[in-house]
């Protein structure tokens, strides 16, 4: 039989990438319409990228995979938009990948346009076109007219209306040339918004060009609400601050604007109650601000009058956010995004095969597990019960017990149990920093997980944490935690947390250390995150980084902030994550803890020095220790019993005390009692 020759002009296999995390409701519309593009579905694949949705999304996608094999679905731990793309960037087989977001959809010939579009320019890296809004809401179709306006933030995507092809700064929701994403190492991680601004400056940097095309077009559904607008554009102000701290030169005027007014709005204001002058200045600012707003709803096209109307909340809203959270990343303590590295492998991920290959060739982790522990034997029996249980058994245990008898039998249980298991009983003196040092010192593992006395873990817990470091080649990761559960957060009211995010006190959520030296908590993180700190009932460390670092010994007792102290040293020279497959059960037991007073006026004095030693540079540090300082006494204020109000006070009058001797570092860091004598 006569065998046809191949097709000489077959299109490039073009792969749509779709990020999608809490998606349930818009994914399945987007992708009907990249299943019906006027393309030959041969050259056409669609990978979609879940990572950590809450909702049905997974389900959704999987069924749109069932019914059409072009579509495959990749599970990701990414924490935001740019790792999800680098997954898919990574699973994609395509020449070409196009970016959709699943908010959006795009017209039948959207595939075929772009193809087009990078043949007619071979030097261009991506093409990107139109981001237009459909609203289908009141509020949805405002909320897209406040993005495409000219008198929004810069001019909106759909605001460049020249009719034909031309060069631009960026494009959102771009199509690319495989070979060059993969020559710039794909989208930074480091940037959780404004991905797409810092690609793009990367590929023009590197000589190419990003082409805007007004036949390529993308449908999007904005937020519904307004306050979701708003709190869109904080991120995206957050986001460009990240741009700008990177890229110093893609700074444009346009750029600082929204930043300027709020800052001449808040200026003029305090200014007031000390200038009366200051209230005209103010006022005048305010008009012509209130003059713009009034000409965005003018000057917006096919808008009814309903939406003329609220388009100058939107508007002005879009402003003052935007600003804020420019000024807030500006702020912002933590590493430049120059200092970060990342490197966007393209392989796939390791099957059992290959690590059993790379546990035959010595390449696997060995785990020590350290207990310190004092006083609390049943806790104890139970944490090792928990180790009995683990299908990734550790290759030794080392208990490190400052117990006046130490707990003997439940170590000769596990000793039973586990044959194949090193355990060693330490005796020690008191003193949480001194026993991990001695359980450092002690161990021999290449991982050394700490633990608790109070902590149940679950099954795969111990394998969940070998894995990460195993999967780590270049040894970037210097520590790992895992995910409590039931989740710890505590459910704070409104107005304490809207006091504790003013006051730069602290919050729960994104697991940084913020400028005031109050820590920003994560305890049940739902995908793999890289944080600044983490917790002291379970932390595993390299041998490498107890070798370069110790705890700190001058912190006597319960120590109370030991763990962020050491944590956050290591995670100025290496990466720490946290895993949410390593999980387990954290019984916060009260024996041998600080309580009422004495462990608000420790807290108060440890959190101070570890602000000095680690996180003091300059002035403004300063600045928000103090300002940090005023809204956690406002606070114990609101309620004296609740809060510890004598405790507090303890507290900072030790520090005050440090601050006016000026010693340049203490002799012997321990918290004052209440009575102002030492408790440890």
């Amino acid at each position: 039989m006569m065998q046809l020759a191949p097709d000489p002009i077959a299109p490039p296999l073009v792969s749509v990438v779709v990020p999608a995390r809490d998606e349930e409701r818009f994914l399945e519309p987007c992708l009907a319409s990249i299943e019906r593009q006027q393309f030959r579905p041969e050259r056409l694949e669609v990978v979609v990228v879940e990572n950590g949705s809450r909702d049905r999304t997974r389900a959704v996608a999987e069924a749109c995979a069932a019914r059409d094999p072009r579509v495959r679905v990749v599970v990701s731990d990414a924490t935001n938009q740019a790792e999800a793309m680098n997954a898919g960037i990574r699973a994609a087989r395509g020449t070409v990948v196009a970016r959709v977001d699943a908010h959006s959809h795009v017209p039948p010939d959207y595939v075929a346009q772009v193809v087009e579009a990078l043949d007619r320019h071979p030097g261009a890296a991506g093409v990107g076109g139109a981001f237009l809004p459909a609203g289908e809401t009141l509020r949805e179709r405002v909320a897209g007219l406040a993005r495409s306006s000219r008198l929004g933030v810069g001019g909106g995507y759909g605001a460049d209306r020249r009719p034909h092809d031309h060069p631009v700064r960026s494009v959102q929701c771009g199509a690319y040339r495989r070979e060059e994403l993969l020559a710039v190492g794909g989208f930074d991680p480091a940037m959780a918004y404004g991905e797409d601004e810092e690609l793009n400056w990367r590929l023009r940097k590197r000589g190419r060009e990003v082409m805007l095309c007004p036949a390529l077009r993308q449908l999007y559904r904005p937020r519904a609400t307004l306050s979701g607008l708003w709190r869109q554009y904080w991120n995206y102000g957050r986001g460009r601050m990240r741009v700008l701290r990177k890229h110093p030169d893609f700074l444009a005027g346009r750029h600082l604007a929204p930043s300027a007014l709020v800052i001449a709005l808040g200026g003029f204001a305090a200014a007031g109650t000390l200038v009366p002058a200051a209230h005209t200045a103010l006022a005048l600012v305010a008009a012509a601000w209130g003059v713009v707003l009034v000409a965005a709803a003018c000057t917006a096209r096919s808008a009814a009058w309903r939406e003329r109307l609220l388009l100058p909340w939107a508007v002005g809203g879009m402003h003052l956010a935007y600003g804020a959270g420019l000024l807030r990343e500006a702020a912002r303590r933590g590493p430049s995004p120059q200092s970060r590295s990342w490197t966007m492998r393209v392989e796939p991920q390791p099957s059992r095969r290959a690590a059993a290959e790379r546990t035959e060739n010595g390449q696997a982790v060995t785990l020590s597990v350290v207990i310190c522990t004092k006083d609390r034997p049943e806790m104890l029996a139970a944490c090792l019960g928990s180790l009995e249980c683990q299908t990734r058994r550790p290759e030794e245990i080392v208990i490190v017990d400052a117990s006046a008898t130490p707990a003997r039998d439940a170590v000769d249980r596990i000793v039973g149990k586990c044959a194949v298991c090193r355990v060693a009983l330490i005796a020690a003196p008191p003193g949480l920093p001194r026993q991990r040092n001695m359980g450092a010192r002690a161990a021999t593992g290449s991982v050394i997980v700490y633990l608790d006395d109070d902590v149940v873990l679950e099954p795969g817990y111990l394998a969940a944490i070998a894995r990460t470091f195993e999967d780590d080649p270049t040894k970037e990761i210097g520590g790992a935690g895992g995910a409590q559960i039931p989740d710890p957060t505590p459910r704070e009211g409104f107005l304490r947390r809207a006091a504790c995010r003013l006051f730069l006190l602290d919050t729960y959520g994104r697991g940084i250390v913020k400028r005031s030296g109050c820590p920003d908590y994560v305890f049940s993180p739902r995908s793999r995150m890289e944080v600044e700190f983490l917790s002291g009932c379970n932390m595993a460390y390299r041998r490498e980084v107890l070798d370069a670092l110790r705890f700190d010994e001058r912190l006597s007792g319960y120590a109370l902030g030991e763990d962020l102290q050491f944590s956050y040293r290591v995670s100025r020279c290496r990466k720490l994550v946290l895993i949410p497959e390593a999980r387990l059960h954290h019984r916060h037991a009260g024996g041998g803890r600080p309580v009422g007073d004495e462990h608000q006026s420790m807290a108060v004095y440890n959190r101070y020095l570890f602000f000095r030693e680690h996180v003091a540079h300059g002035v403004l540090d300063w600045v928000a220790y103090a300002w940090s300082a005023i809204g956690a006494m406002l606070l114990s204020l609101r309620d004296p019993r609740g809060r510890g109000v004598r405790g507090a006070t303890s507290g900072y009058l030790a520090v005050f005390r440090h601050l006016r001797h000026r010693r340049s570092a203490p002799t012997s860091i321990s918290a004052p009692r209440v009575d102002g004598s030492r408790s440890y």
